[in-house]
């Protein structure tokens, strides 16, 4: 019965329930983020890990977006300015006549097309792995933003009301050009995941609390929009003073179970 009862309290102290604890955290590159050539980063886990503790698996997902580059850009202005019926009315005063003057838009539109037929390709590297991703091949470019200005040109008046000799405008035309830019490129969003981390990856985290990456993207450039890694940390207790006796005591049995034999 004293060995059954030392075995029960040798295996409740060291078998300690293990405490395991999820978290995420963002390296150490800055996102968003363009990149071109070589970059790298780091995650840092030391925060959470404690002296008995360590990373028990861990997975890593960068997020990336194709930023456009210019390859082809095609401009097509209108033939001149139009008006659009847009109408507005502004009052004005001179020499202490108020008036009211009648502005009619006159508008040219100047659009801009511009293409990208880059696909572009990122490779990350790990200790002991990497892994690759890059958007769609050389066809099918999409829509992916647009942009528009809209620029002053000149007044022109129309119609004048007389004061003293001065000629002051109750109807003119005010011309603007509107230029709209549209940027076509690849279906853009595209992931690189390490789900989970090899063993070396996972050895080199635990061994200093430092998970360092290096990355290249291949052809044109990308916008590094995420950079986390989701990880579990296991905390396991020192054995307790009662584990400890439990233990002593049952190397004492043990020896007087030989003698006794």
């Amino acid at each position: 019965m004293l060995r059954h009862a030392l075995i029960l309290a040798a295996a409740g102290g060291v078998g300690s329930i293990a405490h395991a604890a999820n978290h995420t955290i963002n390296s150490s590159t800055p996102t968003p983020i363009l990149l071109s050539g070589t970059f790298n980063g780091s995650f840092d886990v030391r925060p959470f890990l404690g002296s008995n503790s360590r990373v028990t698996q861990a997975s890593i997902l960068l997020s990336f977006i194709d930023d456009v580059e210019q390859f082809r850009l095609v401009t097509r202005p209108s033939s001149g300015f139009v008006k659009t019926g847009v109408e507005t009315l502004l009052s004005q005063q001179y020499a202490g006549i108020s008036y009211t003057t009648r502005q009619i838009e006159m508008l040219q539109t100047v659009r801009n097309q511009l293409t990208d037929i880059t696909a572009e390709s990122v490779t990350v590297t790990l200790p002991g792995e990497s892994r690759s991703a890059g958007t769609q091949g050389n066809a099918n470019n999409l829509l992916v933003d647009t942009q528009s200005k809209r620029t002053f040109v000149r007044r022109n008046c129309l119609d004048y009301l007389i004061y003293g000799s001065q000629s002051l405008c109750t109807l003119e035309e005010v011309f603007y050009t509107d230029t709209i830019t549209e940027y076509y490129g690849k279906a853009g969003a595209f992931d690189i995941q390490f789900d989970p981390v090899g063993t070396q990856a996972l050895t080199d985290l635990n061994a200093d609390g430092l998970l360092n990456f290096n990355g290249v993207v291949n052809t044109g450039d990308a916008r590094l929009l995420l950079a986390q890694m989701r990880f579990d940390v296991q905390s396991v207790p020192e054995p307790s003073l009662l584990a400890l006796l439990g233990i002593g005591g049952l190397l004492l049995q043990r020896q007087r179970l030989n003698r006794q034999r």
